[in-house]
């Protein structure tokens, strides 16, 4: 695998022989071949135009807020489209923001903007691409909600503007992994409200959110394990399902339920595999099927190989 063309392109980083621990917020992982991070648009372009048309299989991930890596690693390439600097550009009640910039980043500088929509993803980990793929939400809000359009790079090395009634938007899932498209970029739609007020609300949500959730970089996790279900035509949160089901005490090796929420596992110890995250994931959705005959969907994308 000749991968020194991609050495020449500005703003990206290619690294080889890789643990994958390290570029994720589970920090658990194998090895991959190669990991090429991309800081910008004009540095991912190329770097995807030379792979597709050399055949190099790759992953493309942002923060790896939403993964669980096997501990056997991943064969292929690893591409991420990730930024510490945020690129956000605004026009009146309009918000534009790179895929690979932080999302929390967008909705801060939303709030100090007086718009209105997007407050709350506040302290949300990832990218915006990662959050539009995977629809991210939270207090029954989701992101496509206030999606007005994205530009994506599709399989023909071609980049178009789709508006998101074409993208199949539903409960924590696009049609954008499916088609192999990758996003630039992100328009959203917003409205005009008092920035103090704005303000007000986020300090809230964060509050809550450090009440309710572990900080990923201390505590390694990869957020919300399972997806709510519809249960009598209304979500419930499975977190008090598996809180009834008593999964709070549950651990397998280095890996145990957040004492604090039901629905995240956390990485307890240095030594937590893999297999101790996902023997645990099956232990706890056993428990939800066994007290209520309800069957959990994960919320994380799991990638390589577990028994």
């Amino acid at each position: 695998m000749n991968l020194s063309f991609l050495k020449s392109i500005d703003g990206i980083i290619l690294k080889e022989d890789v643990n994958l621990s390290d570029y994720t917020t589970f920090n658990i992982g194998g090895n991959c071949p190669c990991v090429i991070t991309c800081s910008s648009i004009k540095g991912l372009e190329p770097c995807i135009h030379f792979l597709r048309q050399s055949e190099i299989p790759f992953l493309l991930i942002g923060e790896g807020s939403n993964l669980l890596i096997s501990d056997q690693g991943f064969k292929s390439v690893v591409v991420r489209f990730i930024s510490k600097e945020p690129d956000i550009k605004m026009d009146r009640f309009k918000i534009t923001a790179s895929a690979c910039t932080n999302l929390d980043d967008v909705a801060l500088c939303a709030a100090r903007n007086g718009l209105k929509g997007l407050n709350f993803v506040s302290g949300i980990p990832g990218t915006v691409g990662g959050a539009i793929c995977g629809n991210a939400g939270a207090f029954g809000q989701q992101i496509s909600d206030k999606l007005f359009y994205i530009k994506l790079l599709g399989l023909n090395g071609k980049k178009r503007i789709v508006e998101k009634d074409t993208l199949e938007f539903e409960y924590r899932n696009s049609n954008i992994l499916k088609n192999n498209d990758i996003i630039l970029s992100a328009t959203f739609n917003l409205s005009f409200e008092d920035p103090s007020l704005l303000l007000a609300e986020r300090t809230k949500i964060l509050k809550e959110r450090k009440e309710k959730h572990p900080d990923y970089k201390k505590t390694p996790c990869a957020g919300s394990f399972f997806k709510n279900i519809e249960l009598d035509g209304m979500r419930k949160a499975s977190g008090a399902l598996l809180d009834q089901a008593g999964a709070r005490k549950m651990s397998v090796g280095g890996a145990s339920v957040f004492e604090k929420h039901a629905n995240i596992i956390i990485k307890k110890t240095d030594q937590c595999t893999a297999k101790d995250v996902f023997d645990l994931s099956l232990e706890m959705a056993r428990a939800v099927k066994k007290n209520f005959n309800i069957e959990l969907k994960r919320e994380v994308r799991f990638v390589g190989k577990f028994d």
